[in-house]
């Protein structure tokens, strides 16, 4: 929804007020992004990798820190996740695994964090 801004002028002068009215929002960008999360079985080979089934990204989260601002969002069971973060550079990383990396964000660009399960 969009302020609304009401002008008002006086008679007999040159007065302006403005009601109502704020700064524009900062603007938005969409970040997707996938979690790779593995390995899933011991002795996982790279050519057979084990099936990660929805229920590992059962309450993962994906997060977005920029400065003291931090931004959250659900894992979906497939590994997706979407973020509207503000314009700016972040660091996105997930809550996955015993490590994620952490991936630079400037842009909207899709990334993809990947996370060790620690599993060997």
């Amino acid at each position: 929804m969009r302020p609304i801004c009401l002008l008002a002028c006086g008679v007999g002068s040159a007065a302006l007020l403005l009601v109502g009215c704020s700064a524009a929002s900062p603007a938005a960008m969409v970040v997707t992004g996938r979690i790779d999360l593995g390995p899933l079985c011991p002795v996982e080979r790279v050519d057979s990798p084990c099936p990660v089934p929805p229920e590992a990204f059962a309450g993962v989260e994906a997060v977005a820190t920029s400065g003291e601002a931090q931004v959250r969002a659900p894992v979906a069971g497939d590994g997706t996740f979407t973020l509207t973060l503000t314009d700016g550079s972040w660091e996105v990383t997930a809550t996955a695994g015993m490590s994620c990396a952490t991936v630079q964000v400037t842009t909207a660009a899709p990334i993809v964090i990947a996370c060790d399960t620690g599993i060997r």
